[in-house]
């Protein structure tokens, strides 16, 4: 029962850690492209092939998993395809 409840505090304590961590890159001005950016790279994704969900506001990228709002934001990331 111990190891149960430790269990669930890590999982807890790491989540709201990943939680913390997104927040601090999602606010970090450096980290952040501009909007002009984002929309861009959103634009070349909605013409690919390679998207699941593509009819939702939930765009996944086919080939690294990632949800394309999300990624589309972030400086230091790229297409796995090399189209952005």
């Amino acid at each position: 029962m111990e190891f149960y409840l430790f269990g669930i505090f890590l999982l807890l304590f790491g989540g709201y850690s990943l939680f913390l961590y997104i927040k601090q890159i999602l606010n970090d001005k450096n980290r952040v492209v501009s909007a002009k950016i984002k929309m861009y790279r959103l634009k070349i994704c909605a013409d690919c092939e390679h998207i699941r969900l593509k009819n939702t506001m939930y765009k996944r990228c086919h080939k690294c998993g990632c949800f394309l709002s999300a990624k589309s934001k972030l400086l230091n990331q790229k297409c796995p395809i090399d189209k952005w």
